[in-house]
């Protein structure tokens, strides 16, 4: 059987649901085991369950340290993590081969909750150049078309930049990218990512990571706005006609770290039951080839 490595670090918000998913995909599941990393007195329960190792943390190591070291075997097919986004990047560059720049997918919905976009940060910690933009392109169709399942004649592409202020970096790759693809349909300003126009949006370095973070801190100023506002009113604090919008981010169904021929899948520490179980579903599929029913 193969192997899907999770890590598993303190501070979940729902830590029971994580762990009964974990024991529940484990044991209906034919083809994986499931190697759990983390903290001994975290996941106990989990030990003697069918399908599933676990590893434990010794001295400074972190959870996603440990986890990562294990992608060098090879029975490994995918890594889940719930670790920050920053230290999983950080760790995963000083313990994993350098051979290919890590990118990251972020998998977010934007005004449109039925359509979704795929931010490729093709910066990671190489250079936003034509020599690799190919690489990155390729991974986000390669993600689309097998697990999401979309036809690849309707997956349109654009560039993230600020159109009013191009470098020359992207002048050249959006020349390149007009080459490459024909579904490539220009640039995108960042008040237009979340418009959910495009299926793929290609970002050079951390701009796209900046701008969904301003987007989700927007959000919640306002959604806390709208919440004062309510409390000082007797009969909206009591009617239950007023009630503040939901604040979950834009990018809460997580994302996909590219780049070092492993599949990494990374939930953020207010994930539930179903959202592990979507996540290992999905490195089962993207292991597999399997597109989704």
């Amino acid at each position: 059987m193969k192997t899907l490595v999770v890590d598993v670090p303190s501070g979940l918000a729902d830590a029971t649901g994580v762990l009964t998913a974990l024991k529940i995909f484990a044991l209906k599941n034919k083809f994986y085991d499931l190697l759990i990393c983390g903290y001994s007195g975290d996941f106990s329960v989990l030990e003697d369950n069918v399908n599933i190792r676990c590893d434990y943390i010794q001295n400074s190591q972190t959870s996603a340290n440990l986890a990562l070291s294990h992608l060098k075997n090879t029975d490994v097919a995918g890594f889940l993590s719930f670790s920050k986004r920053e230290l999983l990047l950080k760790e995963a560059h000083s313990v994993l081969p350098k051979e290919v720049s890590p990118c990251y997918g972020l998998f977010f919905s934007g005004r449109d909750s039925e359509k979704e976009t795929l931010l490729i940060d093709a910066g990671g910690f190489g250079e936003f150049s034509q020599d690799n933009i190919e690489g990155y392109l390729s991974y986000a169709m390669d993600f689309l078309t097998n697990i999401v399942r979309k036809p690849r004649n309707e997956i349109s592409i654009g560039l993230l930049a600020f159109s009013e202020s191009l470098s020359k970096a992207d002048e050249d790759i959006d020349s390149v990218l007009k080459t490459l693809n024909a579904n490539y349909r220009g640039y995108v300003s960042p008040g237009e990512l979340l418009n959910s126009n495009f299926a793929v949006v290609l970002s050079g370095g951390p701009m796209g990571q900046v701008c969904i973070s301003a987007a989700n801190a927007a959000k919640k100023i306002q959604v806390n706005a709208q919440i004062i506002q309510t409390s000082k009113n007797i009969f909206g604090k009591w009617s239950g006609n007023n009630q503040p919008a939901r604040t979950d981010d834009f990018d809460a169904k997580g994302y996909y770290l590219f780049g070092y021929g492993h599949h990494i899948y990374s939930l953020s520490s207010q994930a539930h039951y179903q959202n592990v179980i979507t996540a290992l579903t999905a490195l089962e599929r993207f292991d597999r080839n399997q597109p989704r029913n």
